[in-house]
């Protein structure tokens, strides 16, 4: 069985971020669920890593990147990890491959009966997985349909948006970057245009291609935005918000995770309870920025936020005074970069808690 275990030409080359990307997941999600399960219990099967490293950064092949996604659907509807590994095991061995969950046979062959997923080969039963929920397999069949696949019945391209779409994935091609089919054009480079006001026929003429390749390279850079909502409470200044989203619409155009910030007085109505806005932040996967602890400390709060999945970051003051405009500044600016770290890597809910003199914010249990 070959193993793409390293960079190597047509295979792809695929980060944390570049997965979140393409596959439109959640990056925490994907970064979470590759290092625990992918790189330690999958790689534990076949005596080798599943992803490579820079020392710096993880990246895997095409065929990870296509594997992930079933393996992440499969999680979602209830599939314990436990028998994933099992099918993914059995499976390679019947079709003599590393990666079984690539192979159009396994993917097209995947049913669902009650509460049991069904790998299907050749009309016969081979495996059966409990699952947890009620099962939903639409999202791995619309992916499927999204995929090419070779003499071997295995996967070498994907159509994020569709095969009707101009949005290609080849690992053949710029190492597997998203680009428009029959050019070396990112969608991002057309995105970028398009966000500085350019008309769409000038952008199209421009580069030589169609008014609609111009369009779906927008709509895959909007469906694919790894774009965040970092909400500030009102106990801070409002003017601080507008100026922090000024300052990282900037950053945004050379950082892959994304981010916009939005006062809460703003997003919300002035004054809004915290049990109205915390559950409508929550479910736009958002974190918020707060001087108020009773968030954590009042149970049916600290329920509440646990409940809808929000991120918090608790800036406590100096004294009951509070801070002042500008400690206010010194303080968010002095913790963005940690700030947007911890909002990319950690899994919601979750609760951090800095005092105005600590260095780094610290996990509250």
């Amino acid at each position: 069985m070959i193993f793409e275990t390293k960079s190597t030409i047509g295979t792809g080359i695929y980060t944390i971020p570049d997965l979140a990307e393409i596959l439109n997941l959640k990056y925490y999600k994907v970064q979470r669920l590759l290092s625990e399960y992918w790189d330690k219990r999958f790689a534990d099967q076949l005596g080798i890593n599943y992803s490579w490293s820079d020392g710096k950064s993880k990246a895997v092949c095409f065929h990870t990147l296509v594997e992930f996604y079933i393996f992440f659907q499969l999680k979602e509807i209830g599939v314990s990890t436990t028998n994933i590994l099992k099918a993914h095991s059995e499976l390679s061995e019947m079709f003599s491959t590393p990666f079984p969950f690539a192979n159009s046979s396994v993917i097209n062959g995947i049913n669902c009966v009650g509460k049991k997923v069904l790998f299907e080969v050749n009309n016969e039963d081979i495996i059966n997985l409990d699952s947890s929920k009620q099962l939903n397999l639409k999202f791995i069949k619309h992916f499927a349909s999204k995929l090419d696949f070779d003499q071997e019945s295995l996967a070498v391209r994907l159509w994020p948006l569709g095969k009707e779409k101009s949005i290609v994935v080849d690992p053949n091609h710029k190492f597997g970057r998203p680009i428009i089919k029959g050019s070396n054009i990112y969608p991002e480079t057309i995105y970028q245009l398009y966000l500085a006001n350019e008309p769409i026929n000038f952008i199209a003429s421009s580069f030589s291609i169609t008014e609609n390749e111009v369009d779906d390279a927008i709509e895959f850079c909007k469906k694919s935005s790894l774009m965040t909502t970092i909400y500030i409470d009102e106990n801070f200044a409002p003017q601080l918000a507008k100026s922090l989203n000024l300052i990282q619409s900037h950053l945004n155009l050379k950082e892959k995770i994304k981010f916009q910030v939005i006062s809460i007085g703003e997003r919300f109505e002035r004054g809004a309870k915290d049990e109205d806005w915390i559950p409508m932040a929550g479910n736009k996967n958002a974190v918020v920025i707060t001087q108020d602890l009773r968030i954590q400390t009042i149970r049916h709060q600290r329920d509440l936020y646990n409940q809808f999945g929000l991120g918090v970051f608790f800036i406590s003051a100096p004294s009951k005074k509070g801070f002042s405009f500008w400690e206010m500044v010194l303080q968010l600016i002095k913790r963005w970069p940690e700030i947007k770290k911890l909002t990319s890597t950690s899994e919601r809910p979750f609760a951090y808690r800095c005092s105005s003199k600590q260095n780094h914010f610290n996990l509250l249990d």
